[in-house]
């Protein structure tokens, strides 16, 4: 299993862009934060948590984990 990292700019789908893939949900989820503090809080982030070599359509992923106001480690 890999770790997708997806950030969405001030939590809506109009600007978003993959953060990175992660082999850890530790790496992933400390990429986010540091994602999010380097753009100074105007970013979400949802981790996704993906088998490797596996196709996938927008909703098969299983989302683990998430950033943003009131959201910290919720999914």
């Amino acid at each position: 299993m890999s770790f997708l990292v997806i950030a969405f700019r001030y939590g809506t789908n109009e600007y978003v862009f993959p953060i990175g893939i992660f082999q850890t949900k530790s790496g992933a989820i400390e990429s986010a934060k540091c994602h999010r503090e380097f753009r100074g809080g105007k970013y979400d982030h949802k981790l996704y948590e993906i088998e490797n070599g596996k196709e996938y359509d927008a909703e098969e992923c299983k989302g683990v984990w998430i950033t943003g106001p009131l959201k910290e480690n919720q999914i």
